[in-house]
C-alpha cells in the first residue's frame, strides 16, 4: 500500500510537468481545457502506477514461501519465551490489574525464563526448567589453577629473556676486549735512536813565531 500511495504526488507531478510544457510552448491549450489535461494526466498515472504494480512487480518477486508459514502460534510460543506478550511490559500490568487473569502473564527477563508462568487460555504456553546453577568454588579453583600457570609461564619467560640480555652483553664486551687488544697489537713499534757518535778533538793550532824559522828552532 505504500508503493501505492506514491503514485499520488507523482501524479502531481506529472500534471506539473504537463502545466509546465503548456507555459513553454509545446502545448498549445488554454482555459478548460489545461485543467481537464492537468486532471487526466494524474489519474492516467495513477492507474498505470496501479498496473505496474499489480501484474508487473509480483513477476520479480521471490515465489518461495516462508519456512515458518504453517506453524502454528502455539508450537512457536512454546519453544521462544519472549514475545509481544511476556516482553511487553505494560501488557503484563494490564494482564494483572485490568484482565484479573490467573496467572497473569509475567514479564520475561533474561536467564529467568523458567518463572514464566503457562495460561492456555491467554496464549501463555512457555515452559522451561530451571538452569543448572554454576558451583563457584570449581571456577575459582580452576580460575586460580589458571592464574598459576600464567604466573609460572611469566616467569619462565623472564628469566629467559633476561639471560638472553647477560649473553648478549657478555658477548659485546669479549668482541670489544679483542677489538682493544687488536688495535694494541697493530699499534707501530717505535725505533731505537742510534747512538750519538762523539766528534774528536781537534788540535791545537801552533803560533807563527816573527823572525822566520830559525827563531822557531831555537
Amino acid at each position: 500500500w505504500a508503493q501505492w500511495m506514491l503514485s499520488v504526488p507523482i501524479g502531481l507531478i506529472m500534471s506539473a510537468l504537463v502545466f509546465k510544457c503548456n507555459s513553454c510552448g509545446y502545448i498549445h491549450v488554454r482555459g478548460w481545457w489545461l485543467i481537464i489535461l492537468c486532471t487526466a494526466s494524474c489519474i492516467l498515472h495513477i492507474v498505470v502506477h496501479t498496473w505496474v504494480l499489480l501484474k508487473v512487480v509480483p513477476k520479480f518477486g521471490c515465489a518461495e514461501t516462508s519456512a515458518g508459514a504453517d506453524v502454528h502460534y502455539r508450537v512457536c510460543a512454546e519453544r521462544h519465551p519472549f514475545s509481544w506478550f511476556s516482553s511487553n511490559p505494560v501488557h503484563c500490568l494490564r494482564s494483572k490489574y485490568i484482565y484479573k487473569q490467573e496467572p497473569p502473564c509475567d514479564f520475561c527477563i533474561p536467564g529467568k525464563e523458567h518463572l514464566l508462568r503457562v495460561n492456555e487460555t491467554a496464549g501463555y504456553f512457555f515452559h522451561d526448567k530451571e538452569a543448572v546453577v554454576e558451583t563457584f568454588l570449581e571456577s575459582h579453583s580452576s580460575w586460580t589453577g589458571m592464574q598459576t600457570a600464567f604466573k609460572e609461564q611469566a616467569s619462565v619467560m623472564t628469566t629467559g629473556i633476561q639471560s638472553f640480555i647477560k649473553g648478549e652483553t657478555k658477548i659485546e664486551e669479549a668482541n670489544d676486549k679483542d677489538s682493544s687488544d687488536s688495535e694494541e697489537s697493530t699499534a707501530p713499534v717505535p725505533k731505537p735512536k742510534a747512538p750519538e757518535v762523539p766528534v774528536a778533538a781537534k788540535a791545537p793550532e801552533v803560533p807563527e813565531f816573527a823572525g822566520g824559522d830559525e827563531q822557531a828552532s831555537k
